[in-house]
């Protein structure tokens, strides 16, 4: 059987009425982990502390989901520091060793959103039509080579009655049943074995080394983060996120 990880992203999943009901749906789905991420991580996700756990728990999937509700048409603070952490590591300090075996893996996202469909378009309330505020995600996916599938979004999501969202969530078990088929299991293959390795992981172990010791010093997150490619930021986080909806 393929495995389909569903990272939920939600400030207290007990308070949610739309992503619980969505993610109960799901996991009912034979095949299907779903990782309360804010269970997991309340005081924030760091690229030494967590950062490996959460590369191998990316690596052990067939396709990966990333739910969450719009917040401020962006996502949830942990969401963004799971990307800063996670992928900033696989991609640019252990390319050989994660982020190389990850590429090929397919996405798709599961967004709620407070407002109603035609808010999202120009001349709506909200300016620009969903697609367009989620293309900071599909570059991320692009950049790392991670098939992307059609969004799965939730409209009104804290808003709508029970009987509703019950009928949210067999469209939403629906959507995943109908990708899951669709997509193929990962072909992912181990790296190759020998000296290339050996040299593989000194380099990923300086590199680390390298990050951790700078970690706290003032401007070093940029200088070091530049060293290795076009991203740059401080890659140990804490979060507090705000409300969303749903």
């Amino acid at each position: 059987m393929t495995k389909t990880l569903i990272l939920l992203f939600h400030r207290d999943l007990s308070q949610s009425k739309a992503n619980a009901t969505l993610a109960a749906a799901a996991g009912r789905l034979p095949g299907v982990e779903i990782v309360d991420m804010q269970a997991a991580y309340p005081t924030g996700i760091d690229i030494f502390r967590d950062g490996e756990r959460e590369a191998a728990r990316l690596l052990t999937a067939d396709r990966i989901v990333l739910q969450f509700p719009i917040q401020w048409y962006s996502t949830p603070a942990l969401l963004k520091a799971w990307q800063d952490a996670v992928l900033t590591r696989m991609f640019y300090l252990a390319y050989e060793m994660e982020g190389r075996l990850l590429e090929g893996t397919s996405l798709m996202l599961a967004a709620t959103a407070g407002n109603v469909p035609e808010a999202y378009r120009p001349g709506g309330r909200n300016m620009f039509p969903m697609i367009e505020l989620l293309a900071p995600l599909r570059a991320t996916a692009h950049r790392c080579g991670l098939p992307w599938s059609e969004p799965f979004i939730l409209y009104q999501a804290d808003k709508l009655p029970q009987p509703a969202l019950d009928d949210a969530a067999a469209d939403y078990a629906a959507a995943l049943e109908h990708w899951i088929a669709e997509t193929p299991a990962s072909d992912r293959k181990p790296p190759e074995s020998g000296p290339r390795d050996d040299e593989a992981q000194r380099a990923f172990e300086a590199r680390l080394a390298a990050q951790e010791a700078m970690a706290g010093v003032p401007g070093s997150g940029f200088e070091v983060v530049q060293q290795m490619g076009d991203r740059a930021g401080t890659l140990g986080f804490t979060h507090k996120a705000p409300g969303g909806a749903g």
